[in-house]
């Protein structure tokens, strides 16, 4: 449902860029008489529709004193096109990451709010309503005392209401992002909930989600946090694990680096070593399936080893670090509870190691006397997952 500010509602105010990357601001110092605000993303049919209308209003008013300030939930260069298709006039914000279009709580764009100086909203509506738009702009004129232009015109033969397009704020990835910063949970993942007095960390061993330690239980706050850690979407699939080359996708990796006990800094590291372990040139099914005791070892360099407090030096493989214990465990508990490679089924190694536990350390590059690993490879030195 809308929550598009009222009238007499106080509109919330904002800061935010426009295409040139100067700052464009509401607020409480407005001085104009009224300001309009036009919400609307680059590929709406009813924000195409308004746009013309909206620009001819600026152009009759803004000369007497009205504000339009356009707000688009697009990036930069879609933004440009679309305010170069309509040849308009006013000024521009960037809501790329639609954190202020949340804030307005529309459902659909265009959304347009009219607001005195104090930031009390006079009129708002979205989608395309004629009847709306031609009280909006009697408003407006009255703000700047005078007249009501002629905006709508017979010859745009424009029909008298068009649904709007649905804000990019009900975008399942954008929406989960808009949930990790206000505390809300959109996970996509089943919910169990426990029985009171029930010990989460012996329900995770009972169902097999463990590797013989006690795991982190992933409890929505903690996943979506850990989901902080990262600017990929959640539902975007990362890899299809072995032995039975499920999917996984950011928000399942993310579960498993909470029971890992990674910290959301580390999901990059996660993420890349996933990435890199399921591709057909590691074989990780291979590595699972022989009865030796082979076990991915992830070797991480660039300037991330220092930004996570990596190890890279002294007791390299041994105990007392936490991100190379908790990344190399995040992965192994990737292939056990979403791979399905677990000991006694595909993990087939006769004797096994401590490394199948966790096997992650830094590459000491600045005092090796080698290239780095990765250089080696062919990356550019600087490069970091």
């Amino acid at each position: 449902m809308s929550e598009l500010p009222a009238t007499g509602a106080r509109a919330p105010a904002f800061s935010l860029r426009d295409r040139d990357g100067e700052s464009l601001t509401f607020g409480d110092a407005e001085t104009a008489p009224a300001t309009l605000l036009f919400f609307f993303k680059h590929d709406c049919a009813t924000c195409d529709l308004t746009a013309p209308l909206v620009e001819r209003l600026h152009g009759a008013l803004a000369a007497k004193g009205l504000r339009v300030v356009g707000v688009s939930q697009d990036a930069s260069a879609e933004t440009v096109s679309f305010v170069d298709r309509y040849e308009l006039s006013f000024r521009v914000a960037l809501d790329t990451d639609v954190a202020v279009s949340a804030e307005y709580g529309f459902d659909a764009v265009p959304a347009l709010v009219l607001a005195d100086p104090q930031r009390r909203v006079g009129y708002s509506f979205e989608g395309f309503v004629k009847r709306d738009l031609l009280e909006l702009t009697r408003l407006a004129a009255a703000a700047c005392d005078v007249p009501t232009p002629e905006i709508v015109r017979d010859e745009d033969q424009l029909p008298e209401h068009r649904p709007g397009c649905g804000s990019k704020v009900h975008d399942p990835d954008v929406a989960r992002r808009l949930a990790v910063r206000r505390g809300a949970a959109t996970l996509g993942a089943r919910r169990i909930r426990l029985p009171a007095g029930d010990d989460p960390f012996e329900f995770m061993a009972d169902q097999g989600l463990d590797d013989g330690l006690p795991v982190v239980p992933p409890t929505e706050e903690r996943v979506l946090r850990m989901l902080q850690g990262t600017t990929r979407p959640a539902s975007e699939v990362v890899a299809h694990v072995p032995p039975n080359l499920a999917p996984a996708t950011v928000e399942k990796v993310a579960v498993n680096a909470v029971m890992a006990g990674c910290r959301p800094e580390y999901l990059r590291v996660v993420l890349a070593a996933t990435e890199t372990a399921c591709t057909d040139a590691f074989n990780l099914h291979g590595v699972l399936a022989t009865t030796c005791f082979a076990t991915p070892v992830i070797v991480v360099n660039g300037p991330i080893r220092h930004e996570i407090g990596l190890n890279c030096s002294g007791n390299l493989f041994g105990q007392g670090f936490r991100a190379n214990a908790t990344i190399g465990r995040a992965l192994q508990l990737l292939v056990r509870n979403v791979g399905g490679g677990r000991p006694g089924g595909v993990d087939m190694s006769t004797l096994g190691q401590p490394g199948k536990f966790t096997c992650c350390v830094g590459e000491n590059e600045e005092e090796s006397g080698w290239e780095p690993l990765h250089v080696e490879r062919g990356f550019a030195p600087t490069r970091a997952p």
